[in-house]
């Protein structure tokens, strides 16, 4: 199996197809690069395509460390120097957005676009929000903290119509993260972005699965000139409970871009 080893650390990555701009695809939290497997064949013969198991996740090392999505970007900049991956179009679902719009504010790697899948990029709370965080910080920091992993997956990842066995295996899977890593993944998910939103200078889209407008307002103000598109019928994971409606979304948004890209 493909792995770079990055001071001391395993990374598994997967890089298959051929074809500009390359396609970097950055999964969520507590999850791993199997999630694109209803998304990559779509675009396989066309670009090349790069997947990777952040660390801590899949089948990549699990450290004991603080994970931050500043760090998570360090370990991506990092690869695509390793691969020799020029200008790709960052890819990321849920906290994967959150770091492809810190690597698009970053600048420290040119990319060509950046698209987030369903992220909590731009979040905001009301004082009774933002104690119900604090507490599911504290509970994932407790012994009973893959039960509390569970009731945040269960009410806030899926709608009522997804199919049974796909939420079944997707919150199996999450939950067999280890503790070290889950919980402060989770807790940092949550920093600012604003700022770097800012300085974001690349096409970008936010494809949207079931936020308030909103919340979609807030994403238009913290990126100029983002799209918007939201699939129908489909949970958090839409991308794997209608992979036509996204692939189809990101095949119009990467057609778009300028030759050679920005």
């Amino acid at each position: 199996m493909p792995y770079a080893t990055r001071n001391g650390v395993r990374l598994f990555y997967n890089d298959t197809g051929a074809g500009d701009p390359p396609l970097l695809f950055i999964h969520g939290w507590c999850c791993d690069s199997t999630h694109w497997r209803r998304t990559t064949p779509a675009f396989r013969r066309s670009h090349r395509i790069v997947t990777t198991d952040l660390r801590g996740h899949g089948k990549s090392d699990k450290p004991k460390q603080d994970y931050t999505m500043d760090g998570f970007c360090e370990d991506i900049e990092w690869l695509m120097g390793q691969l020799g991956l020029r200008k790709p179009i960052a890819i990321g679902h849920s906290m994967g957005g959150n770091i492809a719009l810190r690597l698009a504010g970053r600048r420290k790697r040119p990319l060509s676009g950046m698209v987030m899948i369903d992220s909590p990029a731009f979040p905001k709370f009301t004082r009774e929000g933002l104690q119900q965080l604090n507490g599911m910080f504290r509970a994932l920091e407790d012994t009973s903290f893959r039960e509390a992993a569970r009731v945040i997956i269960d009410n806030n990842l899926f709608i009522p119509s997804s199919p049974p066995e796909l939420r079944r295996r997707i919150t199996n899977s999450m939950l067999r993260a280890p503790q070290h890593v889950l919980a402060p993944a989770f807790r940092n998910l949550w920093a600012e972005n604003r700022t770097l939103g800012k300085r974001v200078n690349v096409p970008s889209l936010f494809i949207d699965a079931m936020h308030p407008m909103e919340e979609l307002e807030r994403v238009q103000r913290g990126v100029p000139g983002i799209q918007i598109g939201r699939t129908v019928g489909a949970g958090h994971f839409n991308m794997l409970e209608a992979p036509d409606q996204v692939n189809g979304m990101l095949r119009i948004f990467i057609d778009q871009l300028p030759p050679g890209g920005t």
